[in-house]
């Protein structure tokens, strides 16, 4: 078994909300190359920037807390 969980923790949050973020891009592109709505675009524009940063900023801090 794992004796160091609690020190994993935050990368196994880290990698749980980058793979929905991914999900939530996945999906926005298909409805945008199902429907061709061009506010689809935007939004899957949006959550790449919003995954990036995220993972940017978690990544920063869970180094910070070591």
């Amino acid at each position: 078994m794992d004796v160091n969980k609690e020190s994993k923790t935050p990368y196994y949050r880290q990698s749980g909300f980058a793979f929905i973020f991914i999900g939530f891009i996945f999906l926005a592109y298909a409805v945008y190359i199902a429907t061709d709505w061009m506010w689809m675009y935007v939004a899957f524009g949006t959550l790449v920037l919003i995954t990036v940063s995220y993972a940017v900023v978690s990544s920063i801090q869970n180094e910070r807390h070591k």
